[in-house]
């Protein structure tokens, strides 16, 4: 009776240390970034894993910037340069750079909105910026269960807002004529497609056969008169 007491106390001690394991690493993170201890960065997040998970966000993010631009050969050439960049950019001395010394600490600038496990091997902290001007960022580190430990495989960075915010600073730097010209390029080309929205006294309805692709052509032209507003 008393073995078996001591073998279920030892569980419990066993599965409370594994739980909160994820946690002390992710304070140590925190701890480490507010020292500038590039050692324990090093030991702390697997940087090969953080750098591809990185390189595919920017990916996606000059993937949609320049999908309406210059074709193939600009996503190859923003495929390359985001590949340049993240590999001399995320690294533990890049890292330290977000928060400088004298302007406060990691907890300073970002609030933890969640953290939990995501399996048994896998605990997810997501931060949100305490910046009003950047309120309703988010980025989401992945911790995995490894031989080492507890360590940084993913940095999820907000890929549909940055890109967002992208296409508007794109938008806003286009010279008011040129705006004018693509939207009336634009409504030029819906009228071909078949404009759903007609005329006043105007009874003729879209051809019923439209097919997915007008459709989403006609929203990506619709969304570019908008934006030449």
């Amino acid at each position: 009776m008393r073995r078996g007491l001591l073998f279920a106390g030892g569980l419990v001690l066993v599965a409370t240390a594994y739980v909160a394991w994820p946690y002390w690493a992710l304070h140590a993170l925190e701890q480490a970034i507010d020292e500038r201890d590039v050692a324990t960065l090093e030991r702390s997040v697997d940087w090969p894993a953080v750098r591809e998970g990185v390189k595919n966000d920017l990916v996606a993010i000059s993937g949609s910037m320049l999908a309406q631009q210059d074709g193939v050969l600009a996503n190859v050439f923003g495929t390359m340069f985001s590949a340049l960049a993240v590999e001399a950019f995320v690294t533990p001395q890049a890292a330290l750079q977000f928060l400088p010394k004298g302007n406060g600490s990691f907890r300073d600038h970002v609030e933890t909105v969640r953290a939990s496990f995501r399996s048994p091997t896998m605990f997810v902290a997501e931060f949100g910026s305490k910046t009003e001007a950047n309120a309703g960022d988010k980025v989401s580190i992945v911790f995995d269960f490894t031989s080492a430990g507890w360590k940084v495989t993913r940095v999820v960075l907000p890929v549909e807002r940055i890109a967002a915010a992208a296409h508007a600073m794109r938008a806003n730097a286009i010279a008011p004529d040129e705006r004018a010209r693509q939207a009336h390029e634009a409504k030029q080309a819906l009228e071909r497609l078949g404009n759903p929205s007609p005329a006043a006294g105007d009874q003729s309805t879209p051809q019923s056969g439209t097919t997915g692709l007008a459709r989403r052509e006609r929203g990506d032209l619709e969304r570019l008169i908008q934006n030449a507003r």
